[in-house]
């Protein structure tokens, strides 16, 4: 990723949170405010970040040469998502369900694309100690566009509680999987980075552990709730937090070593915490 200024890659965050400072200023007087609030943060700020920075460090871990043409093709992509937002934003608005299912579309082609691009970068990639932590983008990747097309059918209005049991299927992959992993297959190296010192020696064997025990909790959390089997969610939140702490064992390990000591450090670590946290209350009120 070149440095220098790049609009596409640069400004979308500031648009987004600039719109959520308006819409919470003045949320009274628009449709749906906590709905569109919500997005404005998750779909638009943290997504278009997400694609952004998961490429940053899957060019930095594959050590990969840029491709000829690569900047438009990542453009493009941006832009594509940047729009499909919009364009949802606009038809749950509206309630014109076609057109939130044109931008869902486009979100989720965006994003698929970028899949592809690290999967392409994994195969023409030189060996790399971790570079199995990009797999974690690419999964992430697949599972947004079925988050998003979750998202697309509560949009068309649904009674309770088949809308409850999708609201929750919905929040869950978007937020423990296209987010999630995200973020834990970026902590295995940012965190020792931040820390400035070595990667322990078990991160990756734990790295490459814990994906698929965080892929299938999630997926059983997300059929506990379609199904209405609240207690088979309840399993894959626990199976998600096993999945967590087989994955902060190096991260803890590194703390153990070099302890947090500036305010970033302590930022990462206590926005775990609090993601642990969460993930246990979640879990205690799926099951009461």
């Amino acid at each position: 990723m070149k440095r220098g200024f790049w609009p596409l890659r640069d400004l979308p965050v500031l648009f987004w949170l600039l719109a959520l400072l308006v819409i919470a200023i003045i949320h009274q007087w628009v449709p749906a405010p906590r709905w569109l609030m919500i997005h404005l943060l998750l779909l638009g700020a943290i997504t278009h970040s997400i694609m952004v920075w998961s490429r940053y460090f899957a060019d930095a871990l594959l050590r990969s040469a840029p491709w000829e043409g690569d900047r438009r093709r990542q453009s493009i992509r941006l832009a594509l998502l940047n729009i499909g937002v919009m364009v949802v934003i606009a038809g749950v608005l509206t309630s014109i369900w076609p057109l939130t299912v044109i931008g869902a579309s486009a979100v989720a082609l965006a994003v698929l694309w970028h899949g592809a691009s690290l999967v392409a970068m994994i195969r023409h990639s030189l060996p790399g100690r971790f570079a199995p932590t990009v797999r974690y983008y690419v999964v992430a990747a697949v599972l947004l566009p079925i988050g998003a097309g979750l998202g697309t059918v509560l949009a068309r209005g649904l009674a309770d509680p088949l809308h409850d049991q999708l609201v929750l299927a919905h929040a869950a992959i978007n937020l423990l999987g296209w987010m999630g992993l995200t973020i834990i297959g970026t902590l295995v190296t940012l965190w020792p980075t931040m820390l400035r010192t070595r990667i322990v020696d078990s991160a990756e064997r734990a790295t490459r552990t814990a994906l698929p025990v965080l892929l299938g909790s999630l997926l059983v959390i997300a059929a506990g709730a379609l199904a209405g089997l609240l207690w088979l969610s309840v399993l894959g939140v626990i199976g998600y937090l096993v999945g967590l702490g087989l994955a902060a064992r190096p991260f803890l390990a590194t703390a153990r070593n070099k302890p947090p000591a500036s305010f970033a450090t302590w930022s990462v670590f206590a926005g775990l915490s609090w993601f642990v946290g969460c993930l246990v209350a979640l879990a205690i009120g799926l099951a009461t």
